[in-house]
């Protein structure tokens, strides 16, 4: 489990130097709070305008992220040859894949917290209620992330 662990903490370290991951962070940031921009072209249903676009923003930001990051996760290890290094050690293939895994998801679950953070702060700022939907959005949009 310790081996699962510290793979799990490597790919998040790596993913979070990646500058990808920093340059979506900071897109999701922007995007989340231009909704001031699109509130002024919305007559009705201010509440409904604001929940739907940060929730679809996070969901396709994150979506993209998900695939970009697990189409290259193994490639990286056998380009820069440290998948050797790696499997000569003693742990098995599962438990690399397993501790790749978790690093994946580390990171996204990572950027889905601060991206949820923003957009309930988003909510308090336009004084948006909170409801159970929005909650069930948030946690289908995490089983959504661990598939992909």
């Amino acid at each position: 489990m310790r081996i699962i662990a510290a793979l799990a903490l490597a790919g998040f370290r790596e993913a979070v130097r990646n500058r990808v991951t920093l340059v979506v962070a900071v897109f999701a940031s922007v995007m989340l709070l231009l909704t001031t921009l699109i509130l002024n072209v919305t007559v009705f249903s201010l509440d409904r305008v604001v929940t739907d676009f940060g929730l679809s923003v996070m969901s396709m930001l994150l979506s993209g992220l998900a695939i970009f990051l697990s189409s290259g996760l193994i490639s990286k290890e056998i380009e820069r040859r440290t998948i050797f290094l790696i499997v000569s050690r003693p742990l098995s293939r599962t438990q690399f894949i397993i501790g790749r895994f978790m690093g994946n998801l580390l990171t996204l679950f990572t950027l889905q917290a601060l991206m949820t953070a923003l957009f309930y702060l988003q909510l308090i700022i336009f004084d948006v209620p909170r409801t159970g939907a929005q909650v069930a959005a948030i946690l289908g949009l995490s089983v959504e992330l661990m598939l992909l």
